[in-house]
């Protein structure tokens, strides 16, 4: 069953629930990524303050709340959510968090992903993180292009389960070099693992 999200429009945030710099791990540059189990139970955190899960919108809340949430802790500057098209066929955008320039977020909300197509698609089919360290250099990635102009580089992308079943996909950019270090690929499995679970509680009360 594919979770009831967005039956409308697709939703632009604005930050609410962005974390303090204070509280953010840092990227590259000199500066190194926190503790990756604080960035989990940071996340699991997060989750437990959607009390009520019986409708479209606590879904939504619960998205919104580990976008901008992730992206605070690791000082990334965009990050968004897509969901399955119900036949299965292609990932389109939902909501996003963050700022870059207009053209890459026009072009994020324009786009559809098949299965091993461009950064989501690569994630959908390999089935955990996929990273590319420049997504201007992804040929099959119809962002790339607007990664140029918007100073994207760094793309992380992660798919969200249930029951085996990818039922969408969060990404996050970085306008800095950044590598994929063994303690930011740990946080981003347990982040997915937190997620997947927190949607399987949801489609659970939904039902």
């Amino acid at each position: 069953m594919v979770l009831p999200l967005l039956k409308g429009q697709p939703s632009r945030l604005g930050g609410a629930n962005a974390v303090p710099a204070s509280e953010k791990a840092q990227g590259a540059g000199g500066k190194d990524h926190e503790d990756a189990h604080k960035a989990v139970v940071g996340v699991l955190e997060q989750l437990t303050r959607v009390h009520t899960l019986r409708s479209e919108r606590d879904f939504n809340d619960a998205v919104r709340t580990v976008l901008d949430y992730v992206r605070g802790r690791f000082d990334f500057a965009y990050g968004s959510f897509w969901r399955m098209d119900p036949t299965d066929r292609y990932l389109s955008f939902a909501i996003d968090s963050g700022t870059v320039n207009e053209g890459f977020m026009q072009a994020t909300m324009a786009a559809k992903f098949e299965k091993g197509v461009g950064l989501n698609g690569r994630a959908w089919a390999k089935g955990g993180l996929f990273y590319t360290p420049e997504l201007s250099q992804m040929g099959d990635c119809c962002r790339a292009p607007d990664a140029v102009r918007a100073g994207v580089r760094a793309g992380f992308c992660f798919p969200i389960q249930q029951k085996g079943r990818t039922i969408g996909t969060m990404d996050f950019f970085t306008t800095y070099p950044c590598e994929l270090t063994d303690e930011l690929q740990t946080a981003f499995e347990g982040i997915r693992h937190a997620v997947s679970m927190f949607f399987d509680r949801l489609q659970a009360a939904l039902q």
